[in-house]
């Protein structure tokens, strides 16, 4: 054969590459460290100290450290940062107290617990993708209740359902804070225009209230319903930016409805809801509320509603309206405090953050016809920086211009929706003596050792 496997007839001779596992990559470090080589010296030689050679043992070409716990290799100053990256990042990004028992366990080095708590602290796939456990932060301050309707309403859009045949889409929910009344008009748009002319409308009837809350909507931040709200004299407060709770009123208000249209005739012909919804108003403001024990339409009005079948008559309201209002006043008092020690009971204390710090914001899931599954998306946005502290855990961040991705933003959000962002810098071993927490950890590694 004129070809030839050069190779095959003449091999050459090849040298055997060994790769190093880790526990000899932190031997090999172990004697680039200028102290732990010196220690190992001294060991070796029979020089050391009562104190180093009480301390530490020399065994099988490696430096050990004698804890109550049993000897544990020495960690190099060099080989800290990828150890810890080895038992955090390299298995799933484990909590901090799951890190630090699987290191302990072999491993040593001076104020260990400061190094890999903030290694994990600073951890940006955490900072990002991780949702928290245990009690959330943040108490409830709820908004103190009017004692007259249309003092204060809560008005939010809700939609869009099928397209009727007046091309109505969406509906204007409107809660009065005091009586529960419930008040909706259906919509075309979401627009800023059409929300007005539907205000002005309804408000033709009931008067302009005092207070306006409602959600960050385009329609509720345009620039002409600020000058709706300032023509007219009413004090639009808009809640924090992705905590439906800060709204709750009329987010009750609009899951009954939803609730109540989808058990109605309006389900089996989509498009034709906007002629249920007048029965459905009735039904809610004619019904006993919970935390005023009155109907809605009793403390609305002086008269009682008629009822739905003639049969039964025309009842009558025994007592006065104002006697009704006082009485449900009190009980709005007692619910609202209720609901407060009921929600705290589940939640601790707020992080105070200060004008200046930068946060992590977690903003509310957004629904999306795409098919792309989002569960894997990143929990936290950011960082953003505080600009304004205001009251009740709530603060206005921005974004900050000059980071990839930047997009002006400026929001109210509220406590419990931000984390503080820590930036990767390198981790020094000193620590400022009044961090009490880290002061006490290294203290329980002294004790440990």
């Amino acid at each position: 054969m004129k070809h030839v496997d050069a190779l095959n007839r003449n091999p050459i001779d090849t040298v055997n590459v060994n790769r190093l596992e880790v526990s000899d990559w932190f031997y090999t470090v172990q004697y680039q460290d200028d102290k732990l080589k010196r220690i190992i010296d001294q060991l070796r030689d029979g020089s050391a100290a009562t104190e180093i050679s009480n301390s530490y043992v020399f065994s099988d070409d490696r430096l050990y450290k004698k804890t109550l716990h049993g000897n544990r290799l020495v960690v190099p100053a060099l080989a800290r940062w990828r150890l810890v990256q080895m038992h955090h990042d390299d298995i799933g990004h484990v909590g901090f107290q799951k890190c630090i028992d699987l290191i302990k366990k072999d491993y040593w080095f001076p104020k260990m617990t400061r190094f890999i708590r903030k290694y994990v602290t600073a951890c940006l796939h955490c900072a990002y993708g991780k949702s928290g456990h245990g009690k959330k932060e943040g108490k409830l301050f709820p908004i103190p209740k009017p004692t007259e309707p249309m003092i204060m309403i809560h008005v939010n859009h809700l939609g869009p359902f099928c397209k009727t045949a007046k091309g109505y889409q969406y509906m204007l929910v409107i809660t009065d804070s005091f009586s529960k009344f419930v008040i909706a008009e259906p919509t075309r748009t979401v627009n800023s225009v059409e929300t007005i002319r539907t205000l002005r409308k309804i408000f033709s009837l009931f008067g302009y209230p005092d207070k306006l809350v409602s959600d960050h909507g385009k329609a509720f931040t345009s620039r002409y319903f600020k000058k709706f709200s300032s023509d007219k004299q009413f004090r639009h407060i808009l809640t924090s930016v992705a905590c439906p709770r800060a709204n709750g009123q009329v987010e009750r208000t609009n899951r009954t409805i939803l609730n109540a249209l989808r058990a109605t005739d309006a389900s089996e012909a989509a498009n034709n809801w906007a002629n249920s919804l007048p029965d459905i108003l009735w039904g809610i403001n004619n019904t006993a509320n919970e935390s005023t024990t009155y109907r809605p339409y009793d403390l609305m009005f002086s008269k009682s509603s008629r009822p739905r079948c003639d049969i039964v008559g025309n009842g009558s309201v025994s007592e006065p309206v104002d006697v009704r209002r006082n009485k449900a006043s009190k009980q709005l008092k007692l619910a609202s405090d209720r609901m407060k020690r009921n929600f705290d009971k589940k939640r601790k204390t707020s992080r105070v953050y200060k004008k200046g710090d930068l946060v992590l914001w977690r903003q509310a899931p957004t629904s999306s016809t795409s098919k792309v599954n989002t569960k894997l998306d990143d929990v936290f946005s950011g960082p953003y920086i505080v600009i304004k502290v205001l009251g009740n855990d709530r603060y206005r961040i921005r974004s900050i211009k000059g980071l990839r991705g930047y997009r002006a933003f400026t929001g109210l959000v509220a406590a419990d929706s931000l984390r503080p962002y820590h930036s990767t810098v390198p981790i020094s071993d000193s620590a400022s003596s009044s961090d009490e927490q880290l002061e006490t950890e290294d203290l329980i590694d002294l004790l440990e050792s």
